[in-house]
């Protein structure tokens, strides 16, 4: 992401080699996001692109994933049940099976 931003505003970018040095490997995901995506956020699938390749976020592989669709939202929203203590009576019981004897 920060590879687009710097490309867009004719900034030098650093490698990716030299941007990751000082993470570690448990914090350092390829292709993937790993945490729940927030509510109203949208990732660009260009974002996912592989920067280890040519150690570069590539500006003309973003351009031609462009259009292809973000990935939003993972949270599952909670949902409000309602519960009725009502009861009702069938409809198959009718006037004419009301106090009918066999």
């Amino acid at each position: 992401m920060f590879g687009a931003c710097g490309t867009c505003q004719n900034t030098t970018i650093e490698s990716w080699s030299v941007w990751s040095f000082n993470c570690s490997t448990s914090l350092t995901h390829y292709s993937v996001y790993p945490f729940n995506i927030p509510n109203g956020t949208a990732i660009p699938h260009w974002a996912y692109l592989d920067v280890v390749a040519n150690d570069m976020f590539n500006a003309a592989a973003a351009q031609r994933d462009g259009d292809s669709p973000e990935s939003t939202s993972t949270q599952v929203q909670p949902t409000t049940s309602i519960i009725s203590s009502t009861s009702s009576v069938s409809a198959s019981l009718t006037s004419s099976t009301i106090g009918a004897t066999t």
